[in-house]
Parts: structure tokens; sequence; C-alpha cells
């Protein structure tokens, strides 16, 4: 690789309103890896939720990085290493909890291929482990 990279999120630039990725896109970022150009693939979603993309780009085999969490966490995708990784300080837990009470905002975070949440009902919740 030359140094130059593409970073690509994945809703709605890689994958499309029917969150597949096309054909005509694929043919792009393969011709942008056979450049010389690194793909990154940027999400909100937790990393479970980015490897279906990659794979099926190749990202497994060809190389490339996943920057799940909006960049919170870092991995190679050929070799599954973490890079990076930012979370927030434990200290915190208490406060968010309190401040979630307090404006009725459902918490929750990603545990390997689920969520854990005190809202489990709550709609967003549902989306979004469903979505991921």
């Amino acid at each position: 690789m030359d140094g130059r990279v593409l970073a690509l999120d994945s809703d709605g630039t890689v994958m499309n309103s029917k969150k597949r990725v096309s054909a005509r896109t694929k043919r792009a970022i393969g011709q942008a890896q056979e450049s010389g150009v690194m793909i990154a693939l940027a999400s909100g979603r937790p990393e479970a939720g980015t490897w279906p993309v990659a794979c099926e780009l190749g990202l497994d085999q060809t190389g490339g990085y996943l920057l799940p969490f909006n960049g919170g966490k870092i991995v190679d995708c050929h070799s599954g290493r973490l890079v990076k990784e930012d979370l927030l300080p434990e200290a915190l837990t208490g406060k968010l909890i309190e401040m979630a009470d307090q404006y009725g905002v459902s918490l929750m975070t990603y545990h390997e291929n689920g969520v854990i949440t005190a809202q489990p009902e709550d709609r967003y919740i549902c989306l979004e482990a469903r979505i991921n």
C-alpha cells in the first residue's frame, strides 16, 4: 500500500437503502484497492455489525480496517487484531444511569453479539439490536 486511505461509512455509502452492497460499489472499492488504496470501513455500528460488510467486500482477505463505534475501535480486517480502542471510563457509569433516568432516556451497550439494557422493550433498543 502506498499510504492512501479511503474511509467509507457503511450505511448509505457502501450499503444502499436496502442494506446491500451493489456490484458497482464492490467493483469501485476493488479498483481502489488494486491501485494501492487501503479501505477503512467506518460505522456507528458495533464491531459485530460491521464484519459482514467487511467480509462481503473481501477486506478480511485483502486487508483494510474496521472503524466501528464511530471510530472508538480500530480493527485490522486481515488479522482481526485490535489496533486501538477507546472506552468510556467506568466511573461514568453511575452518572450516565442517573442522567438517563432523569431525562427518560434508555441506555444500552453492546456485549459480544448482543446488547445490554435495563429497557429491553424500548423500540429503539429493539431496532438497534435487530440491525446489529
